[in-house]
């Protein structure tokens, strides 16, 4: 799990593109400092490190987010996972690998 030291802003910047501020483009040169010596151009540079950036940050928010539906349900991960739904889920599941045509 994430430590988290401040509330996601509810503004929306957690949505889509990040502002870029000092820790952003100070991230991106150390990563693009980590790639330059493996020859590749600065495009392709970017390309490499745009979408491992929107990983990360969609990692993050992910595990924010689920921290806040924890916190505000009450209800941890083991405990929702052990929950009556699940079972029907898991059926659910080994059904559609049995039925043909399906994957």
């Amino acid at each position: 799990m994430l430590p988290r030291r401040r509330p996601l802003p509810k503004d929306g910047n957690h949505e889509g593109q990040a502002p870029l501020g000092p820790n952003s483009l100070d991230a991106i040169e150390h990563a693009l400092a980590d790639l330059d010596p493996l020859g590749f151009d600065v495009d392709v540079m970017i390309t490499i490190v745009n979408p491992l950036q929107a990983f990360v940050r969609g990692y993050a928010i992910g595990e924010i987010t689920q921290q806040e539906a924890v916190r505000r349900s009450g209800v941890g991960i083991q405990e929702w996972m052990d929950a009556p739904h699940t079972s029907y889920l898991d059926k659910s599941s080994r059904a559609d690998a049995i039925r043909p045509g399906h994957s």
